[in-house]
């Protein structure tokens, strides 16, 4: 097989992405609603743990109803392992970020106030935006948007998902650490890379 490589572990749609980390409303591969995994959308790890290199974010639509301020991209990846028929999802350590410093811009309402700060069918890796500050300044005013001519040029390392366990992303539009409101971040996609170990 020839090492680890990175490859397509899954993806994950949302409807609508707003004031609450939403999750998922379907899975990449599909899987039958309501069934198998009961009650949830999410995807399994298998009988090996598997990490995390990438979460590339993608807007089908990128029209907004004016928020009257930016909006920033937050994210979550969560697992589950107690085996019930309604998964209790934690947060995976180091996989939940919220600040500002951390997230794509997506609304920049100086800019526009109907348009999202991204390029429809062209996705963006959400690790690359963790920890900006520490390797170089955002600039100001912030252009950081979720475009890869503007995506910052280094990831932060992997993300570990332990052994059979159910895991989703779960997404929200933030300001300041804050969940904040916005209308029209619908058909948003997060497709998961990573490989097996």
């Amino acid at each position: 097989m020839g090492g680890n490589k990175v490859e397509f572990l899954g993806g994950f749609a949302y409807d609508a992405v707003t004031n609450a980390l939403m999750q998922p409303t379907a899975a990449i591969p599909v899987l039958e609603a309501a069934v198998f995994p009961l009650t949830s959308v999410a995807l399994y790890t298998g009988p090996r743990p598997l990490y995390i290199t990438h979460l590339m974010a993608t807007f089908s639509d990128i029209v907004v109803t004016d928020p009257a301020a930016d909006r920033y991209l937050g994210w979550s990846i969560q697992s589950a392992s107690d085996g019930s028929a309604t998964p209790t999802y934690a947060a995976v350590t180091g996989a939940a970020y919220t600040a500002n410093a951390d997230l794509p811009l997506i609304h920049d309402n100086s800019v526009s106030t109907t348009a999202i700060q991204a390029v429809a069918n062209v996705p963006v890796n959400l690790f690359n935006y963790v920890n900006v500050a520490g390797q170089a300044a955002r600039p100001s005013p912030d252009v950081t948007y979720a475009t890869q001519a503007a995506q910052p040029a280094l990831s932060r390392l992997p993300v570990r998902i332990a052994a059979n366990r159910l895991f989703q992303v779960r997404v929200g539009t933030y300001v300041a650490g804050a969940l904040a409101a916005v209308v029209g971040v619908d058909n948003m996609f997060v497709l998961v890379y990573g490989y097996r170990v």
